[in-house]
């Protein structure tokens, strides 16, 4: 009776398990096709170039494009001692829907030259209501239970918060 309890409680979680996978993909999917369309309009946007202090020490520079008062997208180019990247966030409403972050590292400082790449990150983070519901590194998605998940979303809204605030 016992391995027969325990067994029905591992199909029940793998049911549960495969439902909340298949949800997520479906919100993925939802929300890659509104950053689709946002791309597809970025020209019609109306755009907004500035200085943003507080993100790195050796600069950034954001790029918002917005639809009337409604943030629609933000790019970032951030520059640090020994690393430049590039950062995108797509926006619903004035919530973010998904954040995509690109980020080079070198061997000595920017200044410095020659200098050569030694890693290359892609991070991506997808929100429903503000919140992350799948968090990539490269084509690796990052466990939630994980410390290296609450840092790349503690890192990313960190970064969207600044961007935001200087709109």
């Amino acid at each position: 009776m016992g391995k027969l309890l325990l067994l029905g409680f591992i199909f029940a979680l793998t049911l549960i398990s495969q439902e909340t996978f298949a949800q997520t993909a479906k919100q993925v999917a939802g929300i890659n096709a509104d950053v689709a369309a946002i791309n597809r309009k970025v020209k019609s946007y109306r755009k907004t170039t500035k200085p943003v202090e507080g993100v790195s020490l050796e600069g950034t520079e954001a790029t918002y494009f917005a639809s009337g008062k409604s943030l629609k997208k933000i790019k970032a180019e951030i520059f640090g001692e020994t690393y430049d990247a590039t950062a995108e966030i797509y926006f619903q409403g004035e919530k973010p829907i998904f954040a995509v972050e690109n980020i080079n590292r070198y061997n000595v400082p920017i200044g410095i030259t020659p200098r050569k790449r030694v890693k290359t990150e892609e991070r991506r983070v997808y929100f429903v209501n503000e919140k992350s519901i799948k968090t990539m590194v490269g084509s690796k998605a990052i466990n939630s239970k994980t410390e290296k998940f609450k840092e790349i979303n503690d890192e990313m809204n960190d970064l969207i918060g600044k961007l935001k605030a200087a709109f």
